[in-house]
Formats: structure tokens, sequence, C-alpha cells
């Protein structure tokens, strides 16, 4: 069960880190008894997660940056299922194209008990089979944003597709609304059932570096791409390369209210921004305290700060975007992004990626800088971590010399996985999130060339 709080001498509660579950429809039951030996059905075979660890391809030659300062990438994917009865983490790494040029890297986060697993492998899979064909890197080659977009939309579809298929198969009726998500119902000794909404979906993001030195990073959700550095003074750089979709940005606020104005208050979105809160009577998502306050002028929006608990070591708050109170079913997202969640989607929750672009020359700074590396996780990991110290438990020179000699950082990524789990552990006990990474290490060829 969750902690009590302590409350402060004016009477508020102090905020703890707690694990936040995605949404009200999440299983409690788990987190209260730690026997859990349920498996998971996919596609009729029954398949236990365990602790896993994925080698890659063999590396690319070195490649020429926009500076002329040449790369190479060192890199190795871990995952655990944590403290839950499956893993719902999903992820990609491998080369491709000619001479293996371009490095896909991906990390997905399934959420809700019945279809997150499924969402995320689907996504995954679907990815992993379009970025390997020529034609489609050559387009994002020439249009990123627009190609990815669709490659996202086109995911988002797969997701609704295997869920129909699912149900159907399983003896369901299933329906989809003339808003666009989809509901089921049984029939069992001559009576239907009530019908309910299909609730799940995963969060995704892509990097994908092309020739070497051109970084595209396209995101729904909260798994973040984060790069850091480590200049010859020792100083720590961190930069997050994937877009925020907290509902704490003012930012996805304004755009969820553009997209469907409240039709009581029009200065706000019928999506419902608020600060998620745990209690012994499940308080409906849409009764929690609002995160943002408005003004007589729309654009006067500003945050209320009134949370009720930390998600993260970081001391960010949990926060959820719901919907609202008439909404024929009660559904809940701690981002305003991802990919499927189709009862959401109706609300303003948005299957569209957004693309960012960089370039590897200018983050690294060649051979003025030592060498770099690039994560892409799941919360689960990011839950442990602030940004500066994973960055420099990474560049740390005795930590990252076994990787260096041995021209593979498959070893650094399962410690670096090894010691997440023990802090996951140690912040969340048996609630610890499904935790999934990619490291990559980025070293320009002159560095690497005086080992």
């Amino acid at each position: 069960l969750r902690s009590e709080s302590a409350r402060s001498l004016t009477g508020r509660m102090q905020p703890k880190l707690e694990r936040q579950l995605t949404s009200n429809f999440d299983d409690f039951s788990k987190f209260i008894d730690d026997e859990d030996n349920s498996d998971m059905e996919v596609d009729g075979a029954t398949e236990k997660i365990t602790a896993s660890v994925k080698t890659t391809t063999s590396l690319p030659p070195p490649r020429k940056g926009s500076k002329g300062v040449r790369f190479k990438f060192l890199t190795g994917e871990a995952t655990d299922i944590g403290g839950g009865s499956e893993n719902q983490d999903k992820g990609m790494l491998f080369y491709c194209g000619e001479d293996n040029r371009h490095l896909v890297m991906g990390v997905f986060d399934g959420h809700g008990r019945e279809l997150g697993e499924l969402a995320a492998l689907v996504a995954r899979d679907h990815m992993r089979d379009e970025l390997q064909k020529p034609d489609l890197i050559k387009a994002i080659e020439s249009n990123p944003t627009k190609v990815l977009e669709k490659l996202f939309l086109d995911a988002h579809i797969a997701i609704k597709k295997k869920f129909v298929e699912k149900f159907k198969n399983s003896g369901w009726q299933v329906t989809e609304m003339s808003e666009g998500y989809l509901t089921k119902r049984m029939k069992s000794g001559g009576r239907m059932s009530s019908v309910t909404n299909v609730h799940g979906g995963t969060t995704a993001t892509v990097v994908i570096v092309l020739n070497g030195w051109r970084m595209i990073v396209a995101n729904v959700g909260d798994s973040t791409a984060l790069f850091g550095s480590k200049d010859p003074d020792g100083n720590i750089f961190v930069k997050e390369l994937s877009a925020e979709h907290s509902p704490e940005s003012i930012e996805e606020f304004i755009r969820v209210r553009n997209e469907m104005p409240s039709k009581e208050d029009s200065k706000y979105p019928s999506l419902r921004f608020v600060y998620d809160m745990f209690d012994k009577y499940q308080t409906p998502k849409y009764q929690c305290p609002q995160i943002f306050e408005v003004g007589k002028d729309p654009n006067n929006v500003k945050k209320t700060g009134t949370g009720y608990y930390f998600k993260n070591v970081r001391s960010e708050w949990a926060t959820l975007v719901t919907t609202p109170p008439h909404a024929k079913f009660q559904d809940a997202l701690a981002f305003t992004r991802s990919l499927g969640d189709l009862h959401l989607h109706v609300y303003g929750v948005s299957h569209v990626p957004e693309v960012r672009e960089f370039d590897l020359s200018m983050l690294h700074n060649g051979e003025e800088s030592q060498t770099a590396v690039l994560f892409v996780c799941t919360d689960g990991v990011w839950d442990n971590w602030k940004y500066e110290d994973i960055a420099a438990k990474t560049l740390d020179e005795k930590f990252i010399k076994p990787a260096l000699e041995a021209n593979d950082a498959q070893g650094l990524t399962d410690e670096l996985m090894r010691e997440n789990l023990k802090m996951a552990r140690h912040n969340f006990g048996n609630q610890a999130d499904n935790m999934t990474g990619i490291v990559c290490l980025i070293r320009s060829v002159s560095t690497a060339d005086n080992l």
C-alpha cells in the first residue's frame, strides 16, 4: 500500500516519492500482494516475461559529421520487468542502409492492463519493419517531419486494428463509435454484458542517426531521449532531445484547448489537466486539483503548483490528463500524446509526434569533447535518475573504460540496468515499473584512435 505523507506545519501534505499508475483503470491489487505469478497471453501463446538484454549488429564504419568530424557508435540495450507481472516495454536497435550507414533506436512503453503490451509490440514491430525499407529512409532524409508523422499515424492505426482482432477472436462484440474509439461487450448465458471502453496504448520515442551525424528524434509520450557530454574540465552537460508531453506543459494545454475547448469555459480544454491523487476512496480523476488556472486573458496560463506526490527523483509532480465528467467512459493518462488510447484521442490526446533535428557535430563538439552518450529510455529508468547523475556515472572514466576497450557498450548497459533496478526497488519497492534503456556511446574517431 502507498505510504502516508507527513503533514507540514501549515497542514498541507508534504509530497513524497510514489510510483504513479497510468490511470484509474490499472490493477491496484497487484501492488498489495507481492506474490504475482500471472502469465500473459499473446496471439494464443503463453509467455513469461523475464529480464533480458539484446546485442546489436556489427558496428558500421565511422561517418563524417557536418564539420568533417568522424563518429563511432557503441550501443547496448537492456530491459527488466521491475515489479510488474508482465513487461509492457519494447525496444528496437539496429543499423540499416548501405554499409549500415544509419542507426535506429526506439523505445515503446505500453500501458493499460489488458492491451499495453500488445500496443507497444504492434507499434515497435510496425516501425521496425518500415524503417528497414531503403525508400522510407530516403524519404526521411528529404522530409523527416512529414514521413515520421505518417509512420506514427500508421502505427496508431495498426494498434487499433490489432485491438479489434484480439477481442473479436476472443468472442467479444467490438463496435467502433462514430468518434473513432472502440467499445466491447460479451454475450454470455443468453445475455449481453455491459458495454466497456477498449483501453490501452503506448509511448513511442524513435531516434534515427542518418549518415553518422544527422540525428532525427520523434516522440509521443514520456519516454525521453537524453544527450550527455563532459568537457575537458569534467563538467557534465545534458540536453533533452525528445519533446515534453507532460500534462504540466503549457504548450500542450494550449494545443488541446485550441483543438477542443470546454463547452463550459472555452478558456480551458475539454480534457482535464490535473495533479494525480491517490486515496482509499479512489476519487474520480477529473476531481483532482487542476494544474492550470487561466486569467481573463486566455493567454495568461499559470501553473497552480498544488501537486500531491512526486513521480520521480527529480521531484516532478504526478500529473494526468483525464476525460471530463460528462464523458461516457472515464479515462486518464500520464501524458498528452500517445499511440492507441482511442477514447482519450476524442478529447485531444494526439498520436502526432513532435519531430526534432540535431547535428551531432554541434552537440558533441568534435575533437574538443570527451566521449558523449545518448540515452533512449522508458520512464522506468528516468524515474530513478537525475539527468546529470546518469550522464556523470556513464561517462566516469572507470565505468566507461571497459566498454571502450571492448568496443561494445552492451556490458555497460547491462550494468546500468542492474543499478537502475536496485534504485527502483529502493524508491518504489514492489511497485517498480518496467524499465528499458538503450545506451549509445558517441566518440569522435580522433578520440577513439588515442586509446
